[in-house]
């Protein structure tokens, strides 16, 4: 390069200034910055030169420009953008070390914050696709009783036809049997058959009115002639390619159900998907399955769901208040005791799903608080980390701003540029976001259990990418903006009042803010993840392991005895026995039971199960008090075994010998067991009375397996149950699984947690690296003059370390109270929880401050061993 390139400089200046503004006033200037330039060349060499005086060139420009008296302000406009965004690239590309550690940060701040956001909306889309969702309201019973209230959404099969009937606001009403025989998944499970077709699909029951109520598409029939009468059935798109090939072929074919009946099919609906809570791929006749048993029959049976819809413009705060006796019609309450009906809104009762004091309370509305915040959360830390880094680096920027003010540079025009930088920066970095969250959504559906897709055709999510990256641009360039932009001449063009050099309070603030966020998702991640081993871990008081059951169906209702003596003699069956459900959802509770001495006013609940006579010894129940069931005593039949939590419901007394008695069935109480698991661990364990009964024409078969015989006791079961009940698929469930799946929620938050709070960590150590590196390269004439002066590396290290490890501390002791109050909140929806442990907190807070400290100290420990000849070298 030529040192006559310089004069072609001071040229166009000229040039400019002759132009806009009074040439004189830039004479000393320019003369000034012609020292500049040779200096340049004479010390740094020709490249750097040349590309510096292209650099002046253009900040000379962009000050002469807030001066210009164009006449076409839209041409000025253009213009002016043009050149922000020039300059804003060529920082962005000489500043690449910091620019690179930003965009990191910014990158895995949006990725994260995206997808919990895109988690977030799927979750509160949930239940709520439905057209006129504001009508359609879901039926809970509850039960006001002496000492408490408790309410569900179970009411009675009669129902729907009765409330459709009584008030004419109410325009459609169905019932739902969301599941009468447990599978893993929590639906009913029943054979199907088409030729040698047969399979199970999950399934359950509906009203006629079932798909006026719900507008689930119809690709084949009308909600009209859906279910006309009880030998039809609905069957999914699924369901209809797998039997017939399509929809169109299937619509008025003849299906067999259950080996027992052919059912005509009137409709084929679109499969279901994750934004609806009611999961079927079929739907038969309510009445047919209403009428085939008396128990459903009576208004006592609160074993359904009823959903309403509403009239247009009828107001459901009044139905609500009309409907709440509405059951005294039909069954006799007292003074202490009775059964109200209320409504809910369909649309909340996924996120409002808990009960509490009678009313809906929160549920997992709690999850997704807790991950918006999340998201929110790592977005302000990437945030923070992007104002930190950028005004700390405004050290290196303050001879372009003095250079940019003495040509005239206005305020907002530095401001603008600052904020241009910001906001192309964020627009960088939520292009690769985007990118990256595309390539990370198969595992996040994977750990998520959804089917989560990036709505590429909703107008409304793209509106929200961009009002996010303007609003994120200019958030995180405003305050560095704001602080730039004050800079003095004088002090800038002379390197006075460094900004960056020491940690200014407001950054000191926002690193310790950042961090307490980062302590506070560790101990989330921790608490959660503990909290998760818990349930899944925890002594349910029976043995689970190598326990499974099958659905008693067809011949194996009717034969049961047969099924159980011929499977308990097979290779890899230790013993088989029945009940009335699932091990993991046993029995309902009612108030009617009762004993000698009891107390007319006392409604306790008891949970109510039959059982067979081995089922004591089949799960492995401990028997504190008496003796188990025994086919020897025929009055067994009658007699009773109950828990704990049973005897010290009723008094505390010895309760061998009472006579009890429940649904007409009176015995004395021969037994009583350890308290045990028979529910989720968000409930307590409630009083528990089990009788005998085998011959149910309902119910599972329970089978304890040989432990390490798996697979033949597997063919064992299934070689007996294709010889007795050829008609049915063969199907069972592992009662661990059904366990795993109780607790899904729980993993799935667990493990999403680690994943946040490790993210959280990283983008707060990236910052902080940068802003040490800063400091430190910003310090280095001082290291150098101390280490001449006889300071040790050890002297160096606490020089620069101390005032962030002090952050570290402070952090520590803001987010320690408050991960307390909230964890506490989180932990009260178990009935069966951890303790917080001191040390959940202490290995948090160690975690981060140790984390933290080796980021500092790499980067300090460079800094110090740098030759202080090197240090002092002017540059």
């Amino acid at each position: 390069m030529k040192n006559e390139r310089v004069p072609k400089i001071l040229i166009l200046a000229n040039w400019l200034a002759s132009k806009f503004i009074n040439e004189s006033f830039l004479e000393e200037f320019l003369g000034d910055l012609k020292e500049i330039y040779e200096e340049r060349l004479s010390s740094r060499g020709r490249f750097y030169a040349k590309w510096m005086y292209w650099v002046d060139a253009l900040h000379l420009l962009m000050g002469f420009t807030s001066f210009s008296r164009f006449t076409n302000s839209n041409t000025l406009t253009i213009f002016m953008l043009s050149n922000h965004l020039k300059i804003s690239w060529r920082n962005l590309r000489r500043n690449r070390g910091y620019s690179s550690l930003n965009l990191l940060g910014l990158i895995l701040g949006f990725t994260t914050s995206l997808l919990i956001y895109l988690w977030v909306e799927n979750e509160i889309a949930t239940d709520n696709q439905q057209s006129d969702s504001d009508r359609i309201f879901i039926i809970y019973s509850r039960e006001v009783y002496e000492g408490g209230t408790n309410a569900e959404r179970n009411t009675p099969a009669r129902l729907p036809e009765e409330i459709k009937k009584t008030f004419p606001e109410i325009e459609f009403a169905t019932g739902y049997a969301k599941s009468f025989r447990m599978s893993l998944k929590g639906v009913t499970q029943e054979t199907f058959q088409v030729n040698d077709n047969i399979l199970k699909m999950s399934g359950t029951r509906g009203s006629p009115d079932f798909f006026k109520v719900f507008d689930f598409k119809l690709i084949e029939g009308t909600a009209e002639s859906a279910l006309p009468d009880r030998h039809n059935i609905a069957i999914s798109r699924k369901m209809a390619d797998i039997f017939f090939g399509s929809a169109q072929e299937a619509i008025n074919q003849m299906i067999r159900y259950e080996n027992q009946s052919d059912l005509i099919i009137t409709a084929v609906f679109e499969d279901i998907g994750d934004e609806s809570t009611l999961k079927f791929d079929y739907l038969t006749h309510w009445d047919a399955w209403v009428d085939s048993d008396p128990i459903k029959q009576s208004w006592g049976h609160f074993g359904t769901e009823t959903y309403i819809k509403l009239k247009k413009n009828s107001d459901p705060w009044q139905t609500s208040q009309k409907i709440k006796d509405f059951l005294g019609n039909f069954m006799e309450f007292d003074d202490t005791h009775r059964f109200e009906l209320d409504m809910q809104k369909f649309g909340d009762g996924y996120l409002f799903g808990n009960y509490v004091n009678g009313r809906p309370a929160e549920g997992r509305i709690a999850y997704v608080r807790i991950f918006r915040g999340i998201g929110l959360f790592i977005l302000m830390i990437a945030i923070i980390n992007f104002i930190n880094i950028t005004t700390a680096t405004a050290s290196r920027r303050h001879k372009e701003i003095g250079i940019r003010k003495v040509i005239g540079a206005s305020r907002l025009s530095l401001k603008t540029q600052f904020v241009t930088e910001s906001t192309l920066l964020a627009l960088i970095g939520i292009s690769l976001s985007i990118g990256l969250v595309i390539l990370l959504l198969p595992v996040f559906n994977s750990i998520t259990h959804k089917s989560i897709v990036i709505p590429f055709s909703d107008g409304v999510f793209w509106l929200r990418i961009v009002a996010m990256t303007v609003v994120i641009g200019f958030v995180s360039g405003a305050y560095p903006a704001l602080v730039l932009s004050r800079i003095k001449l004088i002090s800038a063009l002379k390197s006075i009042g460094t900004i960056g050099s020491r940690p200014s309070i407001i950054r000191r603030g926002l690193v310790t803010f950042q961090f307490a966020l980062s302590i506070l998702l560790i101990v989330a991640a921790l608490v959660v993840s503990k909290q998760a081993y818990f349930a899944r871990n925890k002594q349910l008081g029976f043995d689970k392991k190598d326990l499974l059951y099958i659905p008693l169906e067809g011949e194996l209702l009717t034969n049961y005895s047969l099924f159980r003596s011929k499977a308990s003699i097979m290779p890899g069956i230790v013993m088989v026995d029945r009940s009335a459900q699932t091990p993991h959802d046993m029995g309902f509770s009612v108030p009617w039971f009762s004993w000698d001495g009891k107390d007319p006013n006392d409604h306790t609940l008891f949970t109510s199960s039959s059982v067979g006579f081995d089922f004591i010894s089949l799960m492995k129940l401990k028997i504190v008090e008496g003796r188990d069931f025994s086919r020897k005593r025929p009055a067994d039949l009658k007699n009773y075994i109950v828990n704990e939590a049973a005897v010290e419901a009723m008094g505390g007394d010895d309760a061998l010998g009472k006579t009890v008695s429940i649904f007409g069935k009176t015995g004395k109480i021969v037994g009583v067991i350890k308290d045990f698991h028979y529910n989720s661990l968000h409930l307590p364990i409630r009083p528990m009375a089990l009788d005998v009964k085998e011959d149910l024409n309902f119910g599972t078969a329970l089978v304890r397996i040989e432990e390490g015989k798996t697979k033949i006791a597997l063919n064992s079961l299934e070689t007996v149950c294709n010889e007795i009940n050829p008609g049915y698929a063969f199907s069972y469930t592992f009662v661990e699984d059904t366990y795993e799946d109780m607790y899904k929620v729980e993993s799935t938050m667990s493990t999403l947690t680690q994943y946040f709070a490790s993210l959280a960590i990283l983008i707060s150590c990236l910052g902080l690296f940068g802003l040490v590196a800063l400091a430190t390269e910003l310090r280095m004439k001082e290291i150098g003059i101390r280490k001449i002066l006889g300071a040790t590396i050890a002297n160096i290290f606490q020089l620069l370390s101390k005032e962030y490890v002090l952050l570290l501390v402070i952090s520590a002791a803001i987010a320690i109270p408050i991960a307390v109050h909230f964890m506490r909140q989180w932990l009260n929806q178990f009935a069966y929880r951890i303790e917080l442990d001191w040390w959940i907190f202490g290995l948090a807070c160690i975690l981060t401050i140790g984390i933290s400290f080796i980021v500092i100290g790499s980067r300090i420990l460079e800094s110090a061993l740098t030759n202080p000849i090197n240090s002092l070298r002017d540059d």
